[in-house]
């Protein structure tokens, strides 16, 4: 009844459900807080076509690092890089010391499988990430309480796109989020501030290097 009613008050559908997606996709990636609850009964219509958000009951919140790290799984997921995915999940995820690493690998390989050669518009980022929690699962790794929400949020999110316009894709959409970290990570400031990191590791071990030695000679 409520799309009925937005088409009766000429609203168009299509960029509803692009927009409302572009509105919470910037609260994750750009401003790191977003609203956790995207079901339809939350996101309201205002009589000029913008997007109002009511019940902020459930909130999440992102540093810049795990922002970063779930756009890497993301796009090594579209890119269908092994590795790169490999080491998003060493980035997002405690991973327990019994892990059986060929396993994982083989399971992260299937998981590409599934998804290799599928246009990018017609990838589902629900059964994408569903898959994905569930291989982790399987191998009892656990994912940070705030990744498992903010998953959770990008499947209930699709749905709520694809309640107005079944051709909205999420992974098309997410797409410039990871072009712009491309870009952020290659800028001259980047570089600077990594080897300036670089830099502060090395001193600190060089630091304390002596007292390394010192603790292996006496065993």
């Amino acid at each position: 009844a409520e799309k009925e009613r937005l088409i009766a008050d000429g609203h168009d559908r299509s960029r509803l459900a692009l927009e409302g997606a572009r509105v919470f996709l910037d609260m994750i990636f750009v401003e790191g807080a977003f609203h956790a609850d995207p079901h339809p009964g939350n996101v309201l219509v205002q009589p000029d076509g913008r997007i109002a958000l009511v019940d902020f009951g459930m909130v999440g919140f992102l540093d810049q690092g795990l922002r970063d790290h779930l756009v890497d799984l993301l796009v090594a997921f579209v890119q269908e890089d092994q590795d790169e995915l490999e080491r998003a999940v060493d980035q997002l995820a405690s991973l327990p010391a019994s892990v059986d690493r060929q396993r994982l690998r083989r399971d992260i390989a299937e998981l590409q499988a599934e998804v290799a050669g599928t246009p990018i518009e017609e990838l589902s980022a629900a059964v994408v990430l569903n898959d994905f929690t569930a291989m982790l699962r399987r191998h009892r790794i656990l994912l940070p309480p705030t990744i498992s929400m903010l998953i959770k949020v990008l499947v209930m999110l699709e749905g709520t796109a694809h309640s107005l316009d079944r051709s909205v894709s999420m992974m098309e959409l997410l797409k410039p989020y990871g072009a712009e970290l491309i870009r952020r990570r290659s800028s001259p400031r980047a570089r600077v501030r990594q080897t300036i990191a670089t830099t502060r590791d090395w001193i600190r071990l060089g630091e304390r290097m002596p007292r390394l030695l010192e603790r292996a000679s006496r065993r």
